[in-house]
């Protein structure tokens, strides 16, 4: 209204000097309505009639500031320099200063910025306490990344809603997410008509999103949905709802969610989005035909965006999945032809060629291998092969092996033997069987165009980089071939002899099957699950009725389940049930299959597996845990009828077990969940829900979680945890609340769950007392796993920090634990001395560390100080199993010293074992037999090799024993 009659004055016949007041009104009130190119234009219309120079220099000023707000920035600047030569000593000279330093800002010119401040401060001192000036300085320390002094500025001034949001992101920079939760919720409520409040929001959900806590970040979400008035930012946390539903576990409602996105937002980037991570979760599913539909969605509608290639590239993935592999092969080479710089066009090139050679067109397949070399891989100023990322090095040298490959097939070997030869000597050393295969392919190309010295040199290599791999033995034969060609026949018998006594020795001695067993168990007990499972499967495969069958069944079910690869884990304890229900083993089958299937919520699968587990072993104690599972199948199935008789024959049949207190539990679940039973915790939980923001509410919450951490309903508990957490994060015992989830968690079994929440922890409170025991916690979950890396850290951290003693000791002896997986002896050896120096010699783990140290002396050699550590374990009376083992290993460290007679004694003392076919007494007794026989005690060594005719359970040394006690019962004769 009021510019309204301003612009009627302006119409009529007012003095001059009149009208540039009016003027300079209407440029006030047009900027305060956000009209400000009108703004712009009255102000420099009242500049130019101001005849008396009375408040030009603020008109000119208003004109520079409205160019500001309309997002001239750039225009300003150079305004602004126009304004101070001409108004030197204006007495708004400080108010341009301060809008030049945040005018830099917001050009990204922080130097610029800082330089303006220095000269405001200088002519005007006053101005440094100034909240906008301390709100810049905070700004460019958060620029340059200093954010203590960002926090530490913002702390002199009263805050609003930028500053609050400005510490919130120095907060999360500097990894305190929490606090930098609370600041956001502070901007969300005391600046409710912040344009930053929307941001604030969103800001804190994506928090818990990014921290793993999807249940969390899913409310958050919702909240944003509901109460943010961008429309950009509403279709944002839509999608980042649907996102954390999704990860939280409910594909089907996310699902649903995200086609709601889709529709709703269509043509955007959200949309595009959505669409594709609809693709992505059909594509985890597993449900391939429907996966292609979405990601064709996204080609369709959003072929220019960045997602296109990699939607493409799925695509392919699916096609693949789906056994169509010439429509992958041709998808592949879509992304590489149409995307070549997305970052899905290497992987794209590499399945291209796999694809390509597949289909036997390999002189099409190797310009796609030489695209990932290309990209991947460079010379540095030495001429050696170095990787763009160290992770790119294995499909590097696939690709390096495939394309030899390729121009092998096509014949084409002077190719081969080229730049690809050079790249491959030139490439650093590594254990990848892909590199293996590189050098034997090589080496076979340089043979055939008889470059014989050439072929000497790769095959040594290969041999020397890989004595313990298959390849050796085809490796060996073209090497002997090759001393063939060159006429050195006698050299050549020499290799083929080696080559025989290396690798057909295993069927001499402990049968060529028993070899394929044994390497699979040793790469088990490495960890190496994918190459054991493989191991086990070609073991299966080439020997399907040795005795072992069963055995090897379950333990390539267990390198699967640790590859979370639950389905073919599942296959191979399925078939071992189905071979033999009864064996010992099948009871372990049993249970690791329901168990599998009970955590992917396949309960009809999971009770079939539980009752073959009673009907087979009813009398053994895995019948308790069997008939709890079983329970708990019809439980979490809504049949809560079922599931109370069962817990209740649960805690009548096995009143004193572990299972008893958790039939118990799950009996008031089922109970609860039919209504039949009420507590406390319900009145806390009204209180919560009717007042949210009030100053009790955190505690309220707090003591709901603590009743049921009490009653020891662990999964409600870490639930309540958690949302003490996520909805009051400045809350004091905020960090209590959160280790509590993560024990509840523990405590119910959910490891995972309590892995993530320790990592959370550690996250959000870098500061509390707690920090000891989640590392330790945390460094147990990861040993298990066998991330002994990661687990040697943790454990690390607690060794030398302020932790409770017992915790302080179990962390030394676990950090040992994982330097000897990690191939460290030396190191372990360093920390199983200081334990037994530091805490006790004769507690608990005393048998363990002087085994351990005993184990590691005579790895390394040290064989006397190996027989006095296994002496000493000996002594601490350890299980008969063990000390057969000790006394075995005793007999044999002194046999290496040539102590014969020593050896003996050690020998007939595991000889006494009670356990006659125990491995370490049969090996003991076998010993015994050859060195009577050294010392031509004939009598001594029949009567060992009768023991073994007796009691050995291997047939090939029976018939070796019997044989030589043929042999010898002449001489005793």
């Amino acid at each position: 209204k009021a510019a309204r009659g301003l612009e009627a004055l302006l119409e009529s016949d007012i003095p001059k000097k009149k009208r540039c007041a009016v003027h300079f009104l209407s440029g006030e009130i047009s900027y305060t309505l956000r009209d400000y190119g009108k703004a712009a234009k009255e102000f420099k219309d009242a500049g130019k009639r101001d005849d008396e120079k009375l408040y030009r220099d603020e008109a000119e000023a208003g004109y520079i500031m409205a160019l500001e707000s309309s997002g001239r920035d750039g225009d300003a600047s150079k305004e602004w320099i126009k304004w101070e030569k001409k108004y030197p000593d204006s007495p708004f000279l400080q108010e341009v200063l301060v809008a030049r330093a945040w005018n830099a800002l917001r050009r990204d010119l922080p130097s610029e910025a800082e330089r303006t401040i220095g000269d405001l401060a200088a002519r005007f001192p006053w101005m440094s306490t100034d909240a906008r000036v301390v709100q810049a300085k905070a700004t460019i320390s958060y620029i340059r990344g200093d954010y203590d002094e960002t926090i530490a500025l913002l702390s002199k001034i009263r805050q609003n809603a930028g500053m609050l949001y400005l510490g919130a992101l120095a907060f999360e920079a500097q990894g305190v997410p929490l606090k930098a939760a609370a600041h956001y919720r502070e901007v969300v409520e005391r600046f409710p008509h912040s344009p930053l409040r929307d941001p604030a929001m969103l800001a804190k959900a994506n928090i818990f999103l990014h921290s793993g806590a999807y249940k969390s970040a899913a409310e958050e979400m919702e909240r944003v949905v509901a109460e943010a008035s961008r429309a950009d930012i509403r279709g944002e946390a839509m999608l980042r709802k649907a996102a954390s539903i999704v990860l939280d576990g409910d594909a089907e409602e996310g699902t649903n969610q995200l086609r709601s996105v889709t529709a709703a937002y269509a043509g955007t980037d959200i949309a595009a989005r959505a669409q594709f991570m609809l693709g992505e979760i059909l594509f985890g599913e597993e449900r391939y035909e429907e996966a292609i539909v979405e990601f064709n969605q996204v080609l369709a509608r959003y072929f220019e965006h960045k997602l296109a290639p990699r939607a493409q590239y799925r695509i392919g993935r699916s096609l693949e999945a789906l056994d169509r592999r010439a429509d992958a092969t041709s998808t592949y080479q879509a992304v590489v032809a149409g995307y070549p710089l997305s970052p899905e066009s290497p992987a794209a090139a590499y399945l291209a060629g796999v694809g390509l050679l597949e289909l036997g067109r390999p002189a099409t397949a190797a310009p796609y291998f030489q695209i990932v070399l290309d990209r991947y891989s460079r010379n540095d100023s030495t001429g050696a092969i170095v990787f763009a990322n160290e992770d790119h090095r294995e499909l590097v040298e696939a690709s390096l092996c495939l394309l030899e490959l390729s121009y092998h097939r096509t014949g084409n070997l002077g190719q081969l033997s080229g730049a690809p030869h050079m790249m491959l000597q030139k490439m650093p050393p590594s254990k990848s069987p892909w590199r293996a295969y590189a050098l034997l392919i090589d080496a076979d190309a340089l043979a055939a165009q008889a470059r014989y010295p050439e072929t000497e040199t790769m095959l040594e290599q290969l041999l020397d980089e890989f004595p313990d791999h298959s390849i050796a033995v085809p490796a060996t034969r073209l090497l002997a071939w090759t001393y063939a060609q060159q006429g050195q026949d006698d050299l050549a018998i020499k290799t083929e002899e080696q080559m025989l006594a290396r690798y057909a020795a295993y069927g001499d001695q402990v049968n060529l099957s028993t070899a394929y067993f044994n390497k699979a168990n040793i790469l088990f007990n490495r960890k190496d699950y994918e190459e054991a499972g493989t191991a086990y499967d070609e073991f299966l495969r080439r020997f399907p009725d040795h005795p072992k069958r069963l055995q090897a069944l379950y333990r390539a079910g267990l390198c699967y389940q640790r590859l979370d690869q639950a389905g073919d884990a599942v296959d191979r304890w399925e078939a071992l049930v189905a071979s033999d229900s009864t064996a010992e083993i099948a009871e372990l089958a049993w249970i690791r299959a329901g168990d599998l299937y009970f955590r992917a919520d396949h309960y009809e699968d999971a009770k079939r597996c539980y009752e073959g587990l009673l009907e087979h072993f009813a009398g053994s104690q895995a019948a308790s845990l069997g008939m709890l599972r079983i329970a708990q199948c019809e439980y979490n199935a809504g049949k809560d009828e079922e599931a109370l008789k069962l817990y209740s024959d649960v805690m009548n049949r096995f009143p004193n077990s572990q299972y008893a207190v958790e039939a118990e539990r799950g009996m008031e679940l089922a109970l609860y969940r039919l209504g039949q039973r009420e507590d406390g915790s319900k009145v806390l939980t009204e209180l919560v829900e009717r007042y949210p923001t009030s100053s009790f509410a955190a505690d309220a919450q707090f003591e709901i979680a603590m009743r049921s951490y009490d009653a020891e309903r662990y999964e409600e508990a870490a639930e309540e945890f958690r949302r003490v957490v996520s909805q009051f994060p400045g809350f004091s015992a905020a960090d209590r609340a959160h280790y509590l989830m993560a024990e509840a968690y523990r405590l119910a079994g959910l490891i995972r769950d309590a892995e993530l929440s320790y990592e959370q922890f550690l996250t959000f409170f870098p500061e509390s007392e707690f920090r000891p025991m989640v590392h330790f916690y945390l460094g147990s979950i990861r040993f298990e796993k066998g991330e002994y890396l990661r687990a040697a850290i943790d454990f690390t951290g607690i060794i030398d920090g302020e932790a409770p003693l017992d915790i302080s000791a179990a962390a030394l002896f676990n950090m040992a634990l994982c330097r000897r997986m990690l191939g460290e002896p030396e190191q372990a050896r360093e920390s199983l001395e200081r334990y037994r120096k530091e805490y006790s010699a004769n507690d608990e783990r005393a048998v363990d560390i002087a085994y351990q140290l005993g184990d590691i002396h005579e790895k390394a050699g040290r064989t006397a100080e190996a027989i006095e550590e296994y002496k000493r374990a000996a002594a601490a009376k350890p299980a008969e199993p063990l000390l057969t083992e000790l006394h075995y290993r005793i007999g044999f460290c002194r046999e290496q010293l040539e102590d014969l007679d020593g050896a003996l004694a050690s020998y007939r003392r595991a000889r006494k074992a009670a356990d006659k076919k125990n491995d370490f007494r049969l090996l003991a007794v076998a010993r015994c037999a050859a060195i009577y026989e050294q010392q031509e005690n004939y009598k001594g060594a029949l009567a060992a090799y009768r023991d073994l005719i007796e009691n050995a359970t291997d047939p090939e040394l029976v018939v070796a024993a019997q044989e030589r006690a043929s042999q010898l019962e002449t001489f005793v004769q």
